[in-house]
């Protein structure tokens, strides 16, 4: 059973040399706060949705590869890259880039080697939701002659 409490809010507004009293009818459930103010308007949101998905690669060993993809949504996505399922750290050797703006995100490897060769992932999330697009790296290794 919902008790509701009535009650009668009094202000007094002054005008020149009289005064007047306007009555307005307040309602509550009781042991619920009146609200101070009205609620504000509920902000756009929108998960993370992929617009340009990330290319599989194929590169010889020793030279850099890109990966890119493009990723919109409300708010900004906070973006990860993972390789294999483990997550890249950037560093002199991996590079990423983030242009949350356009949705443009990057990653950069210098120069591959035969152990780059595998899966990589970009997973973007905000509190709406996530998405994540996969690429394959192919390194195609050097092959050296023995004398």
């Amino acid at each position: 059973m919902t008790h509701i409490k009535q009650g009668v809010k009094i202000q007094q507004k002054h005008t020149g040399d009289s005064r007047q009293s306007v009555c307005t009818p307040e309602f509550n459930v009781v042991g619920q706060p009146m609200p101070a103010k009205p609620p504000s308007p509920p902000t756009s949101h929108a998960a993370p949705r992929l617009v340009e998905p990330m290319k599989d690669r194929e590169v010889r060993e020793g030279e850099p590869v890109q990966f890119q993809c493009r990723i919109v949504g409300v708010p900004d996505p906070v973006v990860q890259w993972f390789y294999n399922n483990q997550i890249i750290k950037p560093s002199k050797y991996f590079q990423l880039t983030a242009d949350s703006a356009s949705g443009h995100y990057g990653l950069s490897i210098a120069g591959v080697f035969p152990e780059d060769d595998g899966a990589y992932k970009c997973v973007a999330r905000n509190p709406v939701g996530e998405v994540a697009c996969i690429a394959q790296l192919r390194v195609i290794r050097k092959y050296r002659l023995c004398q």
